[in-house]
């Protein structure tokens, strides 16, 4: 059994003390090899320890954890695992960018995917740097945000808006962009989640860019004509909803 080297870093000291316990109970395969309570504090510790892996709390004194970008500048071969008891908005810029996270309180199903996740990544410190400088990017204000994505041609960095849409295909995801077609190794489900307002799924096999939209027709059969030439279904039972985001997107 491959051991893996973890740090946590939370101010407060229960947090720490709870993951540390559910990473004891469930992944004897797990070092914690040290905890720390600040960020500056975390980059002491990832220089002297360097892990495979780190748990990186959000909200606290003096700097956020997504801040960690700004104090690391050489290379990165460990993963981040973020942790945050709120955010709504720093946890979407996370999932765009490809990285995982934990909501407080920690619960240990959702430890366990998150592991799983971690063991079937191959950590990049390339891929590592440019998802951090893409997270710190999504997470301005009115700046055009990027989605990473793990395709069949490796990993792919993605402006939303150009992106058309999305097809279903099974457990994978056929991504119609400006640059190309790709295939993401994720459910269409996923993508869900993860696209902003400006994206609709407009069928069970199918998520649409609004911006791209440039026709409805419901008298070829409920289709949606799209600005790169392609024409796809509409489902009678999101007709309604999906021509008043059009409208209100306008």
């Amino acid at each position: 059994m491959n051991r893996i080297k973890a740090i946590i870093v939370d101010d407060e000291q229960h947090a720490r003390t709870v993951l540390n316990k559910l990473l004891g109970m469930a992944f004897p395969e797990i070092d914690i090899v040290a905890e720390g309570s600040n960020l500056p504090e975390a980059v002491n510790l990832i220089q002297t320890h360097s892990p495979d892996l780190v748990f990186l709390d959000i909200e606290m004194p003096n700097y956020s954890g997504l801040q960690i970008n700004d104090f690391i500048k050489s290379q990165r071969n460990f993963e981040i695992v973020f942790v945050t008891a709120y955010n709504h908005y720093a946890i979407n810029a996370i999932k765009i960018s490809a990285f995982d996270y934990l909501l407080k309180p920690v619960q240990l199903d959702d430890l366990k995917e998150t592991i799983a996740r971690f063991k079937e990544k191959k950590t990049d410190s390339n891929v590592i740097n440019n998802k951090l400088e893409i997270l710190n990017e999504n997470l301005k204000p009115n700046q055009p945000k990027k989605l990473v994505i793990q395709t069949h041609q490796g990993i792919h960095y993605f402006d939303l808006d150009s992106i058309h849409f999305l097809e279903a295909s099974g457990m994978y995801t056929f991504i119609h962009s400006k640059t190309g077609k790709f295939v993401a190794s994720k459910p269409i489900k996923d993508f869900e989640e993860l696209l902003d307002q400006n994206f609709y799924r407009i069928h069970r096999s199918y998520i649409v860019n609004c911006n791209s939209v440039i026709k409805y027709s419901a008298k070829e059969g409920n289709t949606v004509s799209l600005t790169d030439g392609s024409s796809i279904p509409l489902s009678r039972a999101k007709k309604d909803e999906f021509l008043a985001r059009l409208n209100e997107l306008k």
